[in-house]
C-alpha cells in the first residue's frame, strides 16, 4: 500500500468589516511505496508487466486568495484574485525502478519532478562547412542541420550529452473572478492562466518541418534554413533526416504559458412589477460566452506551435460557446 503525510497550514483574514476578505493555504505531503508499473523486458511476454512499490515523492505548495465586494448606490461589485504554487519531486527510488522514469545512467530523476523533461540541448544550426567540421562528432552533421552541445566534452553526441530540461509543470498558476451588478443587470467575468510552464510542442513538427506526403504543413515551412536565410531558428527542409533531429530535445520545447477568458455572462432580472403583472416569481434571462480568448507565446525560438497550450498537441482549440437562457420561477 502507499502511504502518505501531510501538514496544511491555513489562515484566513477579513478587514473593513469583510469587504476585503482572503486566505493563504500551504501544504507539504511525502508519499511513499508509490504504486508503479516497472519496465520489463520485451522477451518476458505480458507476464513481465507488475504492479510494485516503488518512490517515495514530495509535494507542497502554497495558494493565497483575496477578494473584494462592495455597494455604491446602484452598483455592486466583487472581484477575487486566486494565485497558487504546486511542485513536486522523487526523493526516493529502488534501483529496479530507476528506469521507468526520464534520465541515463549518469543522470536520474531523485531530487527531481516526476513531470521533468529530459533530452539534447541544441545549440543553433550549422551555417557554414567550417562550424560542421569544427563541432563534435555527430552522426547526420551537415549545413543548416540542428547542432547539439557536447555536454560531457568527449568530442562526440551521444546519450550522454542528454540533460534536463525543464518541468511540465507550471511555476504559477492564476484566476481572476469578477461580478458587476447595475440595477438589475449583472456581468460576471472569469479568467485563468498558467506561467512558467514549459511542453514538447508536437505541433512544432507538423508546423516547420516538411517530408511525406498527405500532410499540410505550416507557413513557418518558409522560414527554414536556406543560404540565403540564415537568420532563423529553423534547420533546413529535408525528406531525409539522418540527424535524428526528432529526437528529444530542447528544440521542441515551447513555452506553454496562456491567459483565457474562459466565461463572461451578462443576465437581466426583470423588475418586480413585471413579475407580478405576469403572475410569476421570477424572471431572468442570460447569455455567456465560453473560452472566447486565448492569449499564449507567438513569438520567439520557444513560441507555442498549435491553437491552444491547455491541450498542447492537439490540432484544435477548445471550442468556443454561446448559451442563451432563460429562468422562469412560477
Amino acid at each position: 500500500w502507499e502511504s502518505t503525510d501531510e501538514l496544511n497550514l491555513g489562515v484566513d483574514f477579513g478587514f473593513m468589516n469583510n469587504k476585503i476578505t482572503g486566505s493563504f493555504d500551504y501544504f507539504i505531503r511525502e508519499t511513499k511505496d508509490i504504486l508503479i508499473q516497472p519496465p520489463y523486458a520485451a522477451v518476458v511476454g505480458g507476464g513481465g508487466n507488475r504492479w510494485d512499490n516503488g518512490a517515495t515523492a514530495e509535494n507542497k505548495g502554497w495558494e493565497f486568495i483575496i477578494g473584494y465586494k462592495g455597494r455604491t448606490r446602484d452598483w455592486t461589485y466583487g472581484f477575487t484574485g486566486l494565485i497558487y504554487s504546486f511542485k513536486d519531486k522523487i526523493t526516493y527510488l529502488p534501483e529496479s525502478m530507476v528506469t521507468a522514469y526520464p534520465g541515463n545512467i549518469e543522470k536520474n530523476i531523485l531530487g527531481r519532478s516526476q513531470t521533468s523533461l529530459f533530452g539534447y540541448v541544441t545549440d543553433g544550426i550549422f551555417q557554414n562547412q567550417q562550424s560542421v567540421d569544427a563541432h563534435a562528432e555527430q552522426p547526420g552533421k551537415g549545413i543548416g542541420r540542428l547542432r547539439y552541445k557536447d555536454l560531457n566534452k568527449d568530442g562526440k553526441i551521444d546519450f550522454l550529452d542528454q540533460d534536463w530540461l525543464g518541468t511540465e509543470l507550471p511555476e504559477i498558476e492564476y484566476g481572476i473572478n469578477a461580478d458587476i451588478g447595475y440595477k438589475n443587470f449583472t456581468l460576471s467575468i472569469y479568467a485563468q492562466g498558467v506561467a512558467g510552464k514549459t511542453k514538447d510542442n508536437g505541433n512544432k513538427f507538423s508546423m516547420t518541418t516538411a517530408g511525406g506526403t498527405a500532410l499540410n504543413w505550416g507557413q513557418d515551412v518558409f522560414n527554414a534554413w536556406t543560404p540565403t536565410n540564415t537568420n532563423t531558428t529553423i534547420p533546413a527542409l529535408t525528406n531525409n533526416d539522418a540527424n535524428n533531429e526528432r529526437r528529444p530535445s530542447s528544440y521542441w520545447l515551447a513555452n506553454a504559458a496562456y491567459f483565457k477568458l474562459r466565461t463572461v455572462q451578462l443576465s437581466y432580472t426583470f423588475p418586480e412589477k413585471i413579475v407580478k403583472a405576469l403572475k410569476i416569481n421570477q424572471l431572468r434571462t442570460y447569455i455567456i460566452g465560453e473560452n472566447l480568448l486565448t492569449i499564449k507565446d507567438n513569438k520567439g525560438a520557444d513560441k507555442f506551435y498549435g491553437p491552444d497550450p491547455e491541450i498542447a498537441n492537439q490540432a484544435y482549440p477548445l471550442t468556443t460557446k454561446f448559451t442563451f437562457g432563460i429562468n422562469l420561477s412560477l
